[in-house]
C-alpha cells in the first residue's frame, strides 16, 4: 500500500483560497490596470527591462537632378527601458482560539482584503514618485539616462479647475503632437471636484449637447466622452486609496495634476501580478498564515502622447 497524503486536505484548503484570491482579481480589476493589454504591457525580469527602440519618421527629398547623388538620411531613434520596482507584501494571521469564537468562517476573509490589497498596489505603481507618470522615464542604452516630465506637456491652472477652454487647450497639445486622437481616444483622469466642474460646463451638463442627462440624478457617468476624452474618474487625493498619490499629484497647495494620455504612451512591466501562500507559521504559535505578494512598475513610453492638466481649488 502507497503512503497515505495525509496534508491533501490543507494543500486542497490553501490551493482553493489562491483560486479564490486570483478569480477575485480577475473579476474585479484594479481600475487603471484594464488600461494595459499585451501591447503595452508585459512579463519582466531583472532590475532593468529595454521596452523599444521607437524610430523616428523620414521624409523622402526630391530630386534635382539626375546626376545628384543619392539622398542620405539617418533615422532618430529612441530606446525606453522600464525599472523594477520595489515588491510590497502583506500577511494575516488567524489563529485557532479566532476560528473557535466566531461563527463566521473568518479563514475566507484574508483572501478579499489580499485581493483588494493587490489591486491598491497595482493601481498605485500609476504615482509611483520614483517613476510611475509623474517621475523619471528612463533611455539610452542601457536604460540609465533619466528622462523628467516635458514642461511643455503641463497646461497650468491658470486660476481654475476643468474648464471647457483648458480641456480645448488639452486635446490641442495631443494634436500639435501628432497623436492619433481618432485611433485613440485620449484618457483624462479626475478627481471628485473635478467631476463637479466637468458638470458646470454648460455644454457638458445640458442634454440639448449631449445623448443623455448627466445632472438628471447627480451622477458621473465613468467613461462618458465630451470633447474628445475619455474620462475616469479617481480619488487620487485619498491616501487610502491611492498611498502615493498625494505627494505625486499636488504640484502646490490647493492644487491637482491630472494625468492625460493615450494607452500607447504608457508601459506596464509586470515583476508578480499576484502570488500567494497560505500555511501554518510555527514561529506565530502555529497560527494560519496568509501570505500575498505583488510587483509591478509604470513608465512613460513616449513623452508626446502624456500630458498633465493642473487644476486648483482643491
Amino acid at each position: 500500500m502507497g503512503v497515505p497524503f495525509e496534508n491533501w486536505p490543507e494543500n486542497d484548503r490553501t490551493i482553493a483560497y489562491s483560486l479564490k484570491v486570483t478569480n477575485e482579481l480577475n473579476q474585479i480589476p484594479g481600475k487603471f490596470t484594464q488600461l494595459f493589454d499585451e501591447s503595452n504591457s508585459g512579463q519582466c525580469s531583472g532590475t532593468i527591462k529595454i521596452l523599444e527602440d521607437r524610430f523616428d519618421i523620414i521624409n523622402l527629398e526630391t530630386q534635382n537632378n539626375r546626376a545628384d547623388d543619392t539622398n542620405y538620411v539617418d533615422i532618430g531613434n529612441v530606446r525606453r527601458a522600464i525599472r523594477k520596482r520595489k515588491p510590497a507584501d502583506a500577511a494575516v494571521l488567524v489563529g485557532r482560539h479566532d476560528i473557535q469564537a466566531t461563527d463566521v468562517n473568518i479563514e475566507a476573509v484574508p483572501p478579499k482584503s489580499l485581493a483588494d490589497a493587490a489591486r491598491r498596489y497595482h493601481d498605485d505603481a500609476f504615482f509611483d514618485p520614483l517613476g510611475g507618470f509623474y517621475g523619471n522615464a528612463y533611455t539610452g542604452e542601457y536604460g540609465q539616462t533619466a528622462v523628467p516630465f516635458t514642461p511643455g506637456n503641463i497646461i497650468p491652472h491658470g486660476g481654475a479647475g476643468i474648464t471647457k477652454a483648458k480641456l480645448q487647450a488639452l486635446m490641442k497639445l495631443f494634436n500639435d503632437n501628432d497623436v492619433d486622437t481618432e485611433t485613440e481616444e485620449p484618457i483624462l483622469f479626475i478627481d471628485n471636484q473635478g467631476v463637479i466642474d466637468l458638470q458646470n460646463i454648460t455644454e457638458f451638463a445640458n442634454w440639448e449637447y449631449s445623448e443623455d442627462r448627466p445632472l438628471a440624478r447627480g451622477e458621473f457617468a465613468a467613461g462618458r466622452g465630451f470633447l474628445g476624452f475619455r474620462y475616469i474618474r479617481c480619488n487620487m487625493l485619498s491616501a487610502r486609496a491611492y498611498p502615493s498619490a498625494p505627494g505625486t499629484i499636488v504640484p502646490a497647495a490647493g492644487q491637482i495634476a491630472l494625468p492625460a494620455f493615450v494607452p500607447s504612451g504608457l508601459y506596464r512591466g509586470i515583476w508578480t501580478e499576484f502570488f500567494y501562500r497560505q500555511g501554518e507559521n510555527p514561529g506565530k504559535k502555529h497560527q494560519m498564515q496568509q501570505y500575498a505578494e505583488a510587483c509591478s512598475a509604470i513608465t512613460r513610453v513616449d513623452e508626446k502622447k502624456c500630458f498633465q492638466l493642473v487644476c486648483n481649488g482643491r
